[in-house]
């Protein structure tokens, strides 16, 4: 598993290596968890892929975006105190309020509590939410409030990446949710 500063420098050379795509016309929030070694590898497989994507104009995601440059190392010595957590919640929420929608990896298995809070900050928001699930949906439900409360959705299992290259994000198709739920 990559520390929080590899996937950091990771997720920069990707941002860094895009094309830059003229008409790219909609800003997205990237909702993910990076907590595991799976999740970091969806984080920046589906980047790389959205970074491609020619309806994209900026993608904020979180992490690159730490208060103060400060990252949590799971052996550091960082330990966050109350200004790093109110700054942080704040820079997300006014970057949820900027962007146009939300793209959310949601592993099935283990959904990340706070991509669930910034789908249901976005939704309630009036912004679209486009979720991108990993992991089987029927033997792992996802909860309804994610699940119906998105406007459409990626299944990585039987559409891969190169949906989130292809998805055109100007003008958003419904997608009826298949799966179990919660």
């Amino acid at each position: 598993m990559l520390t929080e500063h590899q996937l950091i420098s990771e997720l920069a050379q990707i941002a860094e290596a895009s094309e830059v795509v003229d008409q790219r016309t909609r800003n997205i929030y990237l909702g993910a968890g990076w907590f595991n070694e799976d999740q970091q590898n969806i984080l920046m497989q589906g980047y790389q892929a959205l970074k491609a994507n020619p309806t994209i104009n900026d993608i904020y995601v979180p992490l690159l975006n730490q208060y103060g440059g400060q990252v949590i190392e799971a052996d550091g010595d960082f330990e966050p105190d109350f200004e790093w957590g109110t700054m942080t919640y704040k820079a997300d929420i006014t970057a949820m309020n900027n962007a146009d929608l939300i793209v959310a990896f949601i592993d099935a298995a283990d959904p990340d509590s706070g991509t669930a809070f910034e789908v249901g900050y976005m939704t309630a928001s009036n912004k679209p939410a486009i979720l991108v699930t990993v992991g089987d949906r029927n033997e792992h439900p996802v909860n309804l409030m994610l699940s119906y409360g998105a406007v459409s959705n990626v299944d990585l299992a039987t559409e891969g990446f190169a949906a989130l290259e292809k998805f055109d994000f100007t003008n958003i198709a419904m997608k009826k949710w298949t799966g179990a739920i919660l």
